[in-house]
């Protein structure tokens, strides 16, 4: 019995010593996936920390770009106001030179029918002073005869 149990004991620490080894390959690998685990972990950790900074940044670039998109639009509708404006100004404007090219004929006639009464007239006032030079000598010949 002695033997039975010695033999018993034997193949006991065996089996044991069989498990152990097992146990202690699988501890192995356990602790292996957590180490690696912990490490993508970190990495994760850090692309995370590193994307929040990015997004930090952008959301400060895309406020910045509100800001400008606003002065823009502001700028957009101050022009189209001064488009606006100078659109009815050249409106204005057309309608006066459409106007001014109407009256320039008559202008032109008058200026003309004007310099012929000048002409006209100058020369009436050539021929009159001419008739008064002539009896201004006539008198002044009858005097001296007297």
């Amino acid at each position: 019995m002695m033997r039975v149990l010695a033999v018993f004991n034997l193949l006991g620490v065996v089996t044991l010593a069989v498990l152990l080894g097992i146990q202690w390959q699988v501890n192995t690998r356990v602790n292996q996936r957590a180490d690696h685990l912990e490490t993508v972990r970190q990495e994760q950790v850090a692309k995370l920390e590193e994307n929040d900074r990015t997004i930090m940044g952008q959301t400060e670039t895309i406020e910045e770009f509100r800001g400008r998109l606003t002065l823009a639009e502001a700028q957009l509708k101050d022009m189209e106001a001064k488009l606006n404006q100078m659109t009815v100004e050249r409106n204005q404007i057309a309608a006066e030179r459409d106007q001014y090219k109407i009256a320039l004929p008559k202008w032109m006639a008058a200026v003309n029918d004007r310099d012929a009464a000048l002409k006209k007239a100058a020369e009436q006032i050539q021929k009159l002073a001419k008739e008064c030079n002539e009896l201004v000598q006539q008198i002044n010949g009858s005097r001296e005869k007297k």
